[in-house]
């Protein structure tokens, strides 16, 4: 419900400004193709019909977790840093808070925030549009 929920609010905010994929590969490298919950892109003519998206395609991957969280926290975030993905969000459920990964470098997300409801996630995209933590989680 919580994939389905980010969805909606996506492609509201984003309009055509950004493609909403949900739980469909990226390609970060040769040998890793994650799929995350939600995935927003640079927009193509084509919907990525010819090739799945790369990291330079990639504004924002959002992996919801419940039971996954030390997987999407310990295994897959350093794949999106190292493939210079910009930001990741996980969405942690149990927690009721989101926490934000950006500044890939190294290997590794040098800034990582968590914000809880009534705080604010601003977008990266043009335009400075945000929602509240409180919009996505149940």
């Amino acid at each position: 419900a919580c994939v389905d929920k980010l969805a909606k609010l996506l492609v509201g905010l984003c309009g055509d400004e950004a493609g909403v994929r949900l739980q469909n590969p990226v390609v970060l490298d040769d040998e890793s193709e994650p799929e995350p919950d939600v995935a927003l892109l640079h927009p193509r003519d084509d919907f990525y019909a010819s090739g799945h998206p790369e990291p330079e395609n990639i504004y924002l991957a959002i992996e919801v977790a419940d039971t996954s969280l030390h997987f999407d926290r310990d295994v897959k975030a350093p794949l999106y840093a190292a493939s210079g993905v910009p930001q990741l969000w996980i969405v942690d459920l149990k927690a009721g808070a989101i926490d934000v990964y950006d500044e890939p470098s190294a290997g590794a997300y040098q800034r990582i925030r968590r914000l809880l409801p009534g705080e604010r996630l601003v977008l990266p995209l043009p335009g400075g549009r945000s929602l509240d933590v409180a919009d996505i989680l149940p």
